[in-house]
């Protein structure tokens, strides 16, 4: 279990999202119901399994752990997180009210789940409820970093550049040594600092805190938050002087992994701000690449929909385009098997 949990943890940190979900893959199997502690492997592996968008999967997975485990915290920040990203706003916050009973007595970590139920109120602009329940939260465990990360967010989405900075410089103490989230903390404090345009201040951030986060784990988080501190910074008009030098060969790594849009967009500002022509043209080309499959893809399924004889014609030129560009995919094989099923190709 100790060999697992440290090999997920570290694919995570280094933002290897696919290797983080095959390591609990690998052994899952082994983890039949009977055994102590498969709803925690269940846990993980959803976690992995909804890192890689697989989301259908990865709900199924954790749902069935939290129907034995009602308490598994893996599961229910993977379900909480898959109704956050599909935009799912009732589904989410239903899932977390009746997620939240079930932790009553479990003090130690009942302020986690607040935390994560408050972040979730926060996202639909119940600010009122979340910041109430983040602090109720914060009031029994004030190392509770998810409900400092829903305060801090309440008070930025408000203007409330005071307020914030009062709040992050008071409760630091608490919250600096809190694994993944301190630097997206800390992020959130710098923030504050470029709307009140004390940008010298805000770099002391990053230099400080941010920068050796990104040097010591290489975590997705800490990256897009480095290039997205040091971007806003650019626009401001501010010099950032040789910082995207540690940025940009991490971002490089990472430059074809096209998990999330979200990460690309990130990408994209480290060579644009570290003004590298060459990468920036190569990952634009990669996503030209990776979109242009993706929409080709909805074509076909689109074309397969349909009785039409022209978009029946569309079906098998995609089709034959496709199988032309990438000899032996099996995934053209399979395309083209339900497309003979349905007359396309005779």
């Amino acid at each position: 279990m100790l060999a697992l949990k440290f090999s997920h943890d570290a694919y995570f940190y280094l933002g290897y999202q696919e290797q983080m979900r095959d390591s609990a893959a690998r052994v899952y199997p082994f983890w039949t119901p009977g055994v102590p502690l498969s709803s925690y492997v269940k846990g993980i592996y959803s976690f992995g399994l909804m890192e890689t968008n697989l989301y259908d999967q990865a709900e199924k997975l954790a749902k069935e752990a939290l129907s034995v485990t009602p308490t598994d915290a893996w599961s229910v920040h993977t379900v909480a997180h898959i109704h956050e990203m599909k935009a799912e706003v009732k589904a989410g916050l239903d899932f977390m009210q009746r997620s939240e009973a079930h932790w009553k007595d479990c003090r130690s970590v009942f302020s986690y789940v607040k935390g994560i139920y408050s972040f979730g109120l926060m996202e639909t602009n119940l600010y009122d409820q979340a910041e109430k329940l983040a602090k109720e939260a914060l009031s029994v465990t004030p190392t509770d970093a998810w409900s400092v990360h829903t305060v801090a967010h309440i008070h930025e989405m408000k203007a409330e550049v005071k307020a914030g900075l009062d709040f992050m410089q008071r409760s630091e103490a608490h919250w600096k040594g809190s694994d993944m989230l301190a630097c997206h903390n800390y992020w959130h404090w710098a923030l504050y600092l470029i709307e009140k345009g004390e940008y010298e201040a805000a770099l002391t951030i990053y230099d400080d805190h941010i920068l050796p986060s990104l040097r010591a784990s290489g975590a997705m988080l800490d990256v897009v938050d480095s290039c997205s501190m040091l971007y806003r910074l650019q626009m401001e008009g501010v010099s950032v002087g040789e910082r995207w030098r540690d940025v940009l060969p991490v971002t490089r790594e990472h430059s074809r992994d096209h998990i999330l849009l979200f990460n690309d967009a990130h990408f994209l500002m480290a060579s644009l701000g570290a003004r590298d022509a060459q990468t920036t043209q190569e990952l634009l080309t990669s996503l030209q690449e990776a979109s242009e499959d993706v929409f080709s893809q909805l074509l076909i399924h689109a074309a397969l929909q349909c009785t039409s004889g022209p978009h029946r014609n569309v079906a098998r030129s995609l089709l034959m385009e496709r199988d032309a560009l990438k000899p032996n995919s099996p995934l053209t094989e399979r395309l083209m098997r339900k497309a003979a099923a349905v007359h396309l190709l005779q």
